[in-house]
């Protein structure tokens, strides 16, 4: 599935070479229902996790060239939330403190949505949301919502937050490794699949909503300064990072 394709659309096939916000999602979901499983060999998921087999997610030493594929039944709508466009064509420059306040305001509606404490419907508290709900900017929040399962859109889109704030730049997988020596090689894509797949048990647990802004604080929002301001030029757009060796 290509990332940033407008919704509401069928996923698709997912290809573990080419779609790297999708492959560490997957792998997300993979760490979080392990660490679950190894507290309680009974567990079978509860609010976000329950109905997503274990045995149907990629595994970690899967060959990462590996061709496209169908995404497994119960993560499709992580996909749909992970692959929300998130690049508005705003004109104008927005700063940093702007910024990360929207971010934060809709973090927290994201996880409120995700706990199924908020209807897709319901107006945000901060103003500087209402823009990209009510205008005809490329987001297409309201769009994403308002279809399917709602709390799994909603996590996705917390992904996608934890992985851009982990991970510096595109990234082209070398060929015939795995996905785990694809995410080793990738800076920032371990520690994001963990912070990820720990979000994604707070929620499936029904923690509390301070709780999950707490733990995305001081675990995420912490990495704001190194924000970039938001530019109206290829200046928002970096060239792909270098590779590791």
């Amino acid at each position: 599935m290509p990332l940033h394709q407008t919704f509401p659309e069928a996923v698709g096939s997912w290809d573990c070479a080419k779609t790297l916000h999708e492959s560490m999602t997957l792998l997300t979901l993979r760490r979080a229902l392990e660490t679950a499983q190894a507290k309680n060999p009974r567990y079978t998921g509860g609010r976000l996790l329950g109905g997503i087999a274990l045995g149907s997610l990629p595994e970690w030493d899967m060959p990462g060239s590996t061709g496209p594929r169908e995404p497994p039944p119960g993560a499709q709508e992580f996909l749909r939330g992970v692959s929300w466009p998130e690049e508005s064509r705003v004109t104008c420059v927005e700063l940093k403190t702007c910024r990360v306040s929207k971010v934060f305001e809709g973090s927290r509606l994201a996880v409120e949505l995700a706990l199924g404490q908020k209807a897709p419907s319901c107006p945000p508290r901060c103003e500087g949301l209402q823009f990209f709900l009510q205008s005809a900017c490329t987001w297409q929040f309201q769009t994403l919502l308002n279809t399917r399962d709602v709390p799994r859109r909603a996590a996705g889109i917390l992904l996608h937050l934890i992985q851009d704030s982990f991970c510096h730049g595109p990234f082209s997988p070398p060929r015939g490794t795995t996905l785990r020596q694809n995410m080793e090689h990738t800076l920032g894509a371990l520690p994001a699949i963990e912070t990820g797949a720990r979000l994604l048990q707070m929620i499936d647990m029904s923690s509390h909503t301070s709780a999950i802004m707490r733990f995305l604080e001081q675990n995420v929002f912490a990495l704001a300064s190194s924000l970039p301001p938001v530019l109206a030029s290829p200046e928002r757009f970096p060239q792909a990072a270098p590779s590791l060796p």
